[in-house]
């Protein structure tokens, strides 16, 4: 069976010492185990009933997360995109949070934007959208770290209501700052905006809203009024993250 997306390679070279980072959350073995799943049904497919990866109570390390065992915690594994070729830079895209809603206890791992899973990546809406940014900032030679910013999701608007888990997911962004050292930083959303500014200074990073966002802001500064989502929310964000300094690669890519 060929391999989807084969020309991208999933949390290869850099990645496992980068993802140390969270290991005031999770065990990093763990979370390299669940990355070679995921790296195998990211070229494979997703089987019928395939279900969502989850980390055992073992190997949390933070007993912040042991209060909310009676329920579905969220956690997106943070990724890192690259291919065989030269290395111009490296962009960190960040989310918001992991958003879940199932009931059932458990923790379970998803990844930005569903990228681990081929009928995301390839769909004709947001999700599609933003593989679609990542594809182009690869193959124009930048390394792609995909991360949210509220590393764990506790419920709707629970994680706010508790400082100390606040405070180790802002501590952990941090980390994964340090570690990756992107060119540029790019956040999707009010909510990661946010929260970026308090690990960051405003004028060390890009705003942007998020691609579920309402309306057609994603035609600001485009050529073509017409442009439809798909196209529209790509090309929108790699005018903010290159602006009139695009390299050809990247505006040939968008073409």
């Amino acid at each position: 069976m060929k391999n989807l997306d084969d020309d991208i390679y999933f949390n290869s070279k850099g990645w496992q010492s980068t993802i140390e980072t969270q290991s005031r959350l999770f065990n990093p073995a763990a979370l390299v185990a669940i990355s070679d799943q995921l790296r195998d049904e990211f070229h494979r497919g997703h089987a019928k009933d395939r279900k969502m990866p989850e980390i055992a109570q073992a190997d949390w390390n933070s007993g912040l997360l042991t209060q909310y065992n009676d329920r579905e915690i969220g956690y997106d594994l943070p990724c890192l995109l690259s291919a065989d070729r030269p290395t111009r830079g490296r962009i960190m895209l960040c989310a918001q949070d992991p958003l879940r809603k199932g009931t059932s206890p458990s923790l379970t791992v998803g990844t930005f934007f569903g990228i681990d899973n081929p009928r995301y990546r390839h769909r004709r809406n947001h999700h599609g959208a933003v593989w679609n940014l990542i594809r182009t900032c690869v193959h124009a030679g930048f390394d792609v770290w995909v991360t949210d910013a509220l590393k764990i999701f506790v419920g709707k608007d629970q994680l706010w209501k508790n400082p100390e888990l606040f405070k180790l997911c802002f501590e952990i962004l941090r980390d994964e700052i340090e570690a990756f050292s992107p060119n540029k930083i790019l956040t999707l959303g009010r909510t990661a905006g946010n929260a970026l500014s308090y690990v960051r200074l405003e004028d060390t990073f890009l705003r942007a809203p998020h691609p579920a966002a309402r309306g057609k802001w994603y035609l600001e500064g485009s050529a073509d009024p017409e442009e439809g989502l798909l196209k529209g929310l790509e090309h929108y964000y790699c005018r903010v993250l290159f602006g009139a300094d695009a390299p050809e690669d990247v505006v040939g890519a968008r073409d």
